[in-house]
């Protein structure tokens, strides 16, 4: 998603804000690898069009509000910038314009959404009235938890009370009628420190169809470390499992494979998994092994990304030390039978200085060059797998000094 989006991509389609939170709320350990949430976050963050995302009387685009919404941006834009303006005023402001525009739900929203622009955010209790009436449209009930998670979560001094209240007020729309509501609730809840039940309440919220299978297995593994009993560990590792196969959908066995990715990644999160369950990921991840485009065309930088994030995690769970790591991924692409699409995907690693290193230490690096070279040859300039093959044969060529820089940081 481009930074320049900032108001209108990210207000008119609701989704995306609440994958903003979740993202930036998965990788909160800092020993985590960076690129790894990153790639996480982009795939979470695909906006819908705006048909999926608003119906098509609510789409600013057929309704003509359009041009409105564009123009308010750079009045926003203002008001939120502005050092000396206080967030008592900048709260009235889009408090105001909240207000008038109630009849539209892809203005009012518009308004709610900038309120997350103020840290501390003054005046959560009108925000706590508003979500409890019962004369607001869905979706901007939706928003007004996004906000009020937001400052939930914020660093900004909120009293226990009023986090409380906020935490209360989010879990009690678990159960509203309006299943979108519902399950807007349980993904928001689900990050705001996560009680003993919440794994229960994920179930629940999974056979009430208010949430989807992906949903599920996406939360349902970042709570995987907060799990301490080990048995119950074990149940909601297969669980997952079971949810991810049965779906019979690519899509949600990638999101097990990635989410687990997040959770192996982690040093701390790591040591929080029994060894039980351990054995239960490492027989899944060996078996979910990403398929290598046969062709050359359709082998880009995100089929080398999910390949290296599932080469990474399998290699973790497989090894007692860092030092193993690295030496079973650089055996992976150094052997003789090994894909050149797989060193192709290792070098948007952060670790492939260190491959890099070990290849031309054990005398196999121009080994390596050459199989890209050779697998180069037959493709056309110009296409994804070729533009990955060439930025990786620099990588390759330039070696593993201080300088170097991974296909995707």
């Amino acid at each position: 998603m481009k930074s320049g989006r900032v108001l209108l991509g990210l207000t008119t389609v609701s989704v995306v804000g609440l994958a903003v939170v979740v993202a930036g709320h998965f990788a909160t350990d800092p020993s985590a690898d960076k690129h790894l949430s990153t790639v996480h976050a982009e795939r979470q963050r695909e906006e819908p069009t705006l048909d999926v995302a608003l119906g098509e009387s609510e789409n600013p685009i057929r309704s003509g509000q359009l041009s409105i919404l564009q123009a308010l941006d750079a009045s926003v834009l203002e008001v939120m910038n502005d050092k000396a303006m206080s967030n008592e005023r900048k709260f009235t402001y889009f408090w105001d314009g909240y207000q008038k525009n109630k009849s539209s739900v892809a203005l009012s929203t518009y308004y709610i959404d900038c309120l997350s622009s103020i840290v501390p955010l003054p005046h959560v209790e009108l925000l706590l009235t508003e979500l409890d009436s019962t004369m607001i449209a869905a979706k901007i009930k939706n928003h007004l938890m996004q906000v009020l998670q937001s400052a939930y979560l914020a660093e900004s001094g909120m009293s226990e009370d009023g986090k409380q209240r906020i935490l209360s007020d989010i879990k009690s729309n678990i159960y509203n009628v309006d299943p979108d509501v519902a399950g807007e609730a349980v993904l928001l809840y689900a990050r705001m420190g996560a009680p003993d039940n919440l794994v229960a309440i994920l179930g629940d919220a999974l056979q009430r169809k208010i949430i989807s299978p992906l949903n599920f297995l996406r939360e349902g593994t970042f709570q995987l470390p907060n799990v301490n009993e080990p048995k119950q560990q074990n149940a909601l590792v297969e669980t997952l499992i079971n949810i991810a196969q049965k779906s019979g959908s690519d899509e949600s066995e990638h999101m097990l494979t990635t989410s687990l990715g997040l959770i192996i990644q982690s040093p701390s999160r790591l040591a929080r998994i029994d060894s039980a369950s351990k054995e239960l990921i490492a027989q899944y991840l060996a078996t979910h092994e990403p398929v290598v485009q046969s062709d050359g065309v359709n082998y880009g930088l995100i089929s080398a990304i999910d390949y290296g994030n599932w080469l990474t995690s399998y290699a973790i769970i497989k090894s007692k030390s860092a030092s193993d790591v690295s030496q079973w991924i650089t055996h992976q692409v150094t052997d003789a039978t090994a894909d050149p699409k797989k060193i192709v995907a290792v070098m948007t690693l952060p670790m492939a200085s260190e491959v890099v290193r070990l290849a031309r230490e054990s005398g196999q690096l121009e080994a390596m060059k050459h199989k890209v070279e050779s697998e180069m040859s037959g493709m056309r300039p110009g296409t994804s797998a070729y533009s990955a093959f060439e930025a990786a044969l620099e990588l390759l060529q330039a070696g593993s000094g201080s300088d170097f820089q991974p296909l995707y940081p």
